[in-house]
């Protein structure tokens, strides 16, 4: 697995340094190579790679399509069927049956793995 900085994103939304240290820690628990470079430079590294996955990510959206075969994140809340005029209502309809973090998930932790297998 390797996490990806985008050059040009980044370029165009500017990050504080403590952003950089938590993104950059976080990342470093998740994922052993990093990579901080422009869209050209990182196709060009994957090019050779046999195959490349990746989660659909919308900050990187316009250079992960020549990349990667992307694959949608799953959803950490359920679909809520109606509109809601504000935060606590839309909470109050999404949290109802929940119980505990698994049940927020709502997602099969092991199938998730599985698509990064």
């Amino acid at each position: 697995m390797i996490g990806v900085f985008g050059a040009e994103f980044h370029r165009g939304w500017r990050w504080s340094d403590r952003r950089w240290r938590f993104v950059g820690e976080r990342m470093a628990e998740l994922v052993s190579l990093r990579w901080f470079g422009d869209s050209r430079t990182i196709g060009q590294a994957l090019a050779s790679a046999r195959s490349v996955r990746s989660l659909a990510e919308p900050h990187l959206a316009p250079w992960l399509e020549r990349w990667a075969d992307l694959v949608e994140p799953p959803s950490l809340f359920p679909e809520v069927p109606r509109r809601c005029d504000s935060f606590s209502q839309w909470w109050t309809r999404a949290m109802r049956g929940m119980h505990s973090v698994d049940d927020l998930l709502g997602v099969d932790t092991a199938q998730t793995l599985e698509l990064f297998a």
